[in-house]
């Protein structure tokens, strides 16, 4: 998983720089506890009090500190001001579907994470299941695409985590509406079911993605979406 994935970067690299972005503070304790601290208890001896610690947590300053200098900061979006200031080597985004939600997902990675990933050409894990349509989904699908080498796609179903049985994953989607299973069994991107928009947000994406035909029997139809207040942003389209 992504902790044993980070714990491993941070142990291969002296003065490993690392920044571990979750949903809340409280969801950082969890993992400590779920995850983290498991694993380092697996990778490192009893503590020898003659010898010095392996590593070190403060759960005040979410501050993890290994014995080779590797550090890895911990943060979450609920204070995305708080997280800027540094450069990192490796960046792990948990829960990606639920904080790349929407404009403010789209503002913590522009603003306040792509910058520092450039000082030391910070390489990117971004975790979790898909939570609707959004700068996720544009993320995974660029992976998917093969047009750059610096980004590639895992996709994985609960069917194939060996820690779970095919039986009780079966008995869960029992009860499940289809939807959900195709999100949080299968990991499909699916539009969010909030309300009942005339055209949904999958046609629309299937239309724009759609080899044009340039029919000279149709109209020429323009779409203006003038801009307001705040981060939202003039859209026009011309369609035949």
């Amino acid at each position: 998983g992504g902790g044993g994935r980070a714990l491993a970067g941070m142990w291969s690299k002296e003065n490993c720089r690392s920044l571990w972005v979750d949903t809340t503070q409280v969801n950082i304790d969890k993992y400590w506890v779920d995850y983290f601290q498991p694993l380092l208890k697996r990778m490192c001896p009893p503590h020898d009090r003659k010898k010095p610690q392996l590593y070190n947590w403060s759960k005040q300053h979410k501050i993890l500190t290994l014995a080779n200098g590797a550090v890895m900061h911990f943060g979450s979006v609920e204070r995305p001001e708080n997280l800027e200031g540094f450069g990192y080597h490796q960046m792990f985004l948990n829960e990606a579907g639920i904080i790349l939600k929407g404009d403010a997902g789209y503002l913590l990675w522009h603003k306040t994470l792509v910058p520092m990933t450039m000082e030391y050409k910070c390489q990117v894990f971004f975790i979790g299941t898909p939570k609707g349509l959004g700068l996720f989904r544009e993320l995974a699908a660029l992976g998917r695409s093969g047009t750059n080498p610096d980004w590639v796609t895992y996709h994985r179903t609960s069917y194939e985590n060996p820690l779970l049985e095919k039986g009780e994953i079966d008995a869960l989607c029992a009860g499940m509406p289809e939807r959900y299973i195709r999100q949080e069994i299968h990991a499909e991107f699916m539009e969010d079911d909030e309300g009942t928009p005339l055209i949904s947000f999958a046609d629309a994406l299937e239309a724009c993605d759609r080899d044009p035909v340039d029919d000279k029997t149709f109209h020429i139809v323009w779409g203006v979406d003038p801009s307001q207040a705040g981060v939202d942003e003039a859209a026009i389209a011309k369609r035949r």
